[in-house]
């Protein structure tokens, strides 16, 4: 079996293909939100940070963040492949994130 991964997680994936310098290919707000459309992403625990904001104060791409604001940026994606008998290196872990291919990041 193989598998074809294409990042597409954008706001309209088609129309971004046809105009790809549209707004059409901005990032998705993250899913968990609270009512009033904030993202809820507890910055504070150990997480892909993509704005490097590092309690620990060195600028890092995985750390335990230094704020408890809402984070509006893109959703960090890990692939990881339950019941899959493969070195960790390609089973996805933590720190092995990427962000969507978007125009605003």
């Amino acid at each position: 079996m193989s598998v074809t991964w294409i990042n597409e997680l954008v706001a309209d994936p088609v129309e971004c293909r046809n105009n790809p310098g549209s707004d059409a290919c901005n990032y998705l707000q993250h899913v968990l939100q609270d009512k009033y459309g904030v993202p809820i992403v507890d910055q504070t625990l150990h997480w892909a940070a993509p704005n490097q904001q590092c309690a620990e104060g060195e600028p890092r791409t995985d750390c335990r963040g230094k704020t408890t604001d809402a984070y509006y940026g893109p959703t960090p994606i890990t692939t990881h492949v339950h019941g899959a008998h493969v070195d960790s290196r390609s089973d996805g872990y933590p720190e092995s994130w990427f962000l969507p291919s978007s125009n605003n990041i």
